[in-house]
């Protein structure tokens, strides 16, 4: 396969810049989403509010809210084949588990997050999966993420280093 980077200078383009504007547009509709699915789901939340329903009913509303994106991202960030082997569309409770952990760690609405979090969120939450399941998390990267986490989980599931051009963020 050929390499990104190497494409990207072909064409006389900086791969640290592309990488560091792909990162701005991904973050800038990050918070165009999250402006927007707050906006509904505090609409939700006022409209329950106006008609007398208690904090145990918003709570319901947020959690039917926030179901949907906790396993969208759950099947995302799970190793393709643990979501393929699965039966009748279920997603693992570990995947799950990963999901929220990850969105956890890695939220910029918690500036109280431990060190160890800050800039690492993905490490946070494998991290805190493995000390939750006593086992590592087997993610979407583990197969082509160089990094030594990655290559550490990938010797401990027996995974091969696969080259692929999808890159992360």
């Amino acid at each position: 396969m050929k390499n990104p980077d190497e494409t990207l200078k072909k064409y006389g383009m900086d791969p640290e810049r592309v990488l560091l504007e792909r990162k701005k547009k991904v973050q800038a509709f990050h918070e165009k989403l999250f402006e927007g699915v707050g906006a509904i789901v505090g609409g939700a939340l006022d409209l329950c509010k106006k008609r007398g329903y208690g904090n145990a009913s918003q709570l319901r509303v947020a959690q039917g809210a926030a179901e949907p994106g906790i396993y969208a991202m759950a099947i995302l960030c799970t190793y393709p084949p643990d979501i393929i082997e699965t039966k009748g569309g279920a997603i693992p409770y570990d995947s799950v588990l990963f999901a929220c952990l990850l969105c956890a760690s890695a939220s910029d609405m918690s500036p109280d997050k431990p060190d160890f979090a800050v800039q690492h969120g993905v490490e946070a939450a494998h991290r805190m999966f493995k000390a939750i399941r006593g086992k590592s998390f087997r993610d979407c990267f583990i197969d082509s993420c160089q990094c030594q986490f990655c290559t550490a989980r990938r010797k401990e599931h027996g995974i091969k280093f696969t080259d692929r051009e999808d890159v992360g963020l």
